[in-house]
């Protein structure tokens, strides 16, 4: 909570939240798992890049972000 409110900035909290099924969570599972939902996010913003160029087709982007084709489409929506 101290780090949310000294940077007004919430998704510190939340990550540990998701992480608190764990007796104890640490500073670096949680700096981990943000780590790798940026990772993720930049995956999905190259591979959208490359469908809109006409490069992938939406069913290979999405089996490269191992997802649906639908929840991939919902990305491309935004």
């Amino acid at each position: 909570m101290l780090m949310s409110a000294m940077t007004k900035d919430d998704r510190f909290e939340e990550t540990i939240n998701e992480l608190s099924r764990k007796e104890s969570v640490t500073m670096c599972e949680v700096l981990d798992k943000v780590e790798a939902r940026g990772r993720k996010e930049g995956v999905i913003s190259v591979l959208i890049s490359l469908v809109k160029d006409g490069i992938l087709s939406i069913s290979e982007a999405a089996k490269r972000a191992d997802m649906s084709e639908e929840s991939f489409k919902e990305y491309l929506k935004s």
